[in-house]
């Protein structure tokens, strides 16, 4: 009991690390402070002095993290989950530090915005089909590594998911500030991707939850065994 106590809260504090840290990259990215077109407002001066020291603390932040993380991999759901999530931090992590130096470019223009609405479209058709081609889930499967398996591509999906919901903010923040003939056309065009993106995600976490589940049952039925056993 005390172990699992113990392991319990480095669980909750690595989630608390992760809140933290996806919450203040989020800021840097609504804040435009990389100065990337993909997700830039409008904006005339660009510093990246402040950033990169910033991002020098993320990086200290992430790296102090992922080693507390390692301290108890166990190759659990749990841990499972929590890796998957220190990846996608640390792919925004580099997506910022890659273009923190970069000079400001000009903003979107409309033809852009089609472009980005185009391949928005088209990678949700790929996650789409991959959530359709993917084996049902088997409550009566006990082999972990096939449930581990299963958990991790919908893991992938559903962070590419939200990879993609945040690319559609920003697009739908950004056209609603501009007045072209082609406004009300590409909001109803971003209406539908929104509509869209989250019906495949509540497919997603419906699996999702499903193998938690069931990973964690049978997590709980082998560790009874081998008590039983042991005894």
């Amino acid at each position: 009991n005390r172990i699992l106590t113990s392991t319990r809260r480095k669980i909750d504090a690595l989630r608390e690390f992760i809140l933290q840290i996806k919450q203040e990259l989020g800021a840097y990215l609504t804040q435009d402070l990389n100065n990337d077109p993909m997700i830039l407002a409008s904006r005339t001066i660009c510093s990246t002095s402040g950033v990169n020291q910033r991002l020098g603390e993320f990086e200290i932040l992430l790296k102090s993290t992922i080693e507390l993380a390692n301290e108890f991999n166990n190759n659990s759901n749990e841990w499972i989950i929590i890796e998957h999530r220190l990846q996608l931090i640390k792919d925004k992590f580099q997506y910022l530090l890659t273009r923190s130096n970069r000079q400001c470019r000009e903003l979107k223009t409309n033809s852009d915005i089609k472009h980005e609405i185009l391949e928005i479209n088209s990678q949700l058709d790929h996650l789409e089909t991959l959530t359709h081609s993917l084996e049902p889930i088997d409550n009566n499967e006990i082999n972990q590594n096939t449930n581990r398996t299963k958990l991790h591509r919908f893991i992938r999906i559903h962070d590419d998911l939200e990879i993609l919901n945040e690319r559609l903010i920003k697009i739908n923040d950004y056209s609603s500030s501009i007045l072209s003939n082609d406004q009300i056309r590409q909001t109803n065009d971003l209406k539908l991707l929104f509509d869209r993106l989250n019906s495949i995600k509540r497919i997603v976490r419906i699996y999702l939850d499903q193998l938690e589940k069931l990973l964690a049952q049978n997590e709980i039925n082998q560790s009874f065994s081998q008590l039983r056993t042991s005894k």
